[in-house]
């Protein structure tokens, strides 16, 4: 062989080894990402997702965290990497029989917006701001300290400010942008909320019965969009639909506000609502649905707190047991941190608020107060 040709082969040889080893370097620095979601069998969240990196072709072993009132097919799951990101589901099946049971034996049952992919710790969920992903949980107990999560299959939507309604065999829960019927609280109609050209936006609805008739009670921009009003409209419930055209402008809530509530007692209309900038909770009355509303009561947090999306407990007559109210803070991070909801038993004096407690630090929340008193 010559000169020149030993050249040849042996700078071939190079090239290579040296695209062997860039190779090998390559495939010993790449990574792949497996991202478990744990579901229910409609896809909605029912934990945080797992998020795991390794060695393409290598194989993750996983074993599923116990749920309380769902079963899986099996525990142990394995997983293998790939080149970039795949996802990958562990679906939870819902014991409904067994915990409908439970439900209808329970003295009260509820309804709260959670962030099921944030772990709540001492009774605390600390989330970075506008990052939450709420799903809805119905949730149920005999003592108004100790909830339980109702267990079925829950619609796969960003559920935000949910309150309960009871209307004949019907379940309504009403959500910024839409509404949700059931009558088993298992099988959803989702029903978006139409909109119009006055009213873009429906936040923080709630459904009140009056006499006869339904209204829905809601908030949206002002005409020049700088702050939120209250407004009530009536509601079809059987298409699910506020009449915006007949909504109705609420008089004497404050213009900075959060989610108004009402309901119709003996004597007067009673309205709540939450300061957005103070925290407090505002108790109002008026002779006429739509006021104009005046103080009756407020419940200041305690420093550093803030109250927010109060409610009215109301029992299945529809009379009132009660106000229910959510609170936050933010932490050392300037994450908001969801510490709990509160009742107190009575809305013209104060009582000591009843701190609620269950899987996740409650967020905005409405209770029904279930069979007789």
């Amino acid at each position: 062989m010559n000169s020149k040709r030993r050249s040849v082969v042996r700078n071939g040889l190079i090239v290579t080894v040296l695209l062997l080893v860039i190779g090998l370097i390559s495939y010993f620095k790449s990574s792949g990402t497996i991202v478990v979601n744990f579901v229910d069998e409609n896809g909605t969240p029912m934990t945080a997702p797992l998020k795991t990196v390794g060695r393409p072709n290598t194989v993750y072993k996983c074993t599923a965290t116990h749920i309380p009132g769902y079963t899986l097919t099996r525990t142990h799951y394995k997983f293998r990497y790939a080149y970039g990101t795949t996802q990958q589901q562990v679906v939870y099946h819902p014991q409904v029989v067994a915990s409908m049971d439970n439900l209808v034996k329970a003295k009260y049952i509820g309804v709260s917006a959670q962030d099921v992919t944030t772990n709540t710790f001492n009774g605390v969920q600390s989330i970075p701001y506008d990052q939450s992903d709420n799903r809805l949980r119905v949730l149920y107990a005999d003592n108004l300290s100790d909830w339980h999560t109702f267990s079925t299959n829950y619609p796969d939507v960003d559920i935000q400010d949910p309150t309960l309604y009871q209307l004949g065999q019907f379940w309504f829960i009403a959500y910024t942008g839409g509404v949700l019927r059931s009558t088993d609280l298992t099988n959803w109609d989702l029903i978006k909320t139409n909109t119009s050209p006055k009213f873009q936006d429906i936040i923080a609805p709630s459904l009140v019965h009056v006499d006869t008739k339904t209204s829905m009670v809601f908030m949206a921009p002002a005409p020049k969009g700088h702050t939120l009003e209250s407004f009530v409209a009536p509601f079809n419930d059987t298409t699910g639909q506020p009449r915006l055209a007949k909504a109705k402008r609420i008089r004497g809530v404050g213009k900075a506000s959060t989610s108004a509530s009402l309901y119709k007692g003996q004597d007067y209309y009673y309205l709540t609502y939450g300061g957005q900038a103070s925290g407090i909770v505002y108790i109002k009355r008026s002779k006429t649905i739509t006021g104009k509303y005046q103080l009756v009561r407020k419940i200041v947090p305690p420093k550093g707190s803030c109250y927010y999306a109060p409610t009215f407990a109301l029992n299945e007559a529809g009379k009132v047991r009660g106000i229910v109210y959510s609170s936050y803070y933010y932490d050392e991070s300037s994450d908001l941190a969801y510490n709990g909801a509160f009742m107190q038993s009575t809305i013209l004096k104060a009582t000591a608020p009843i701190p609620f407690n269950g899987n996740f630090a409650f967020q905005k929340f409405g209770v029904i107060k279930l069979g007789a008193d």
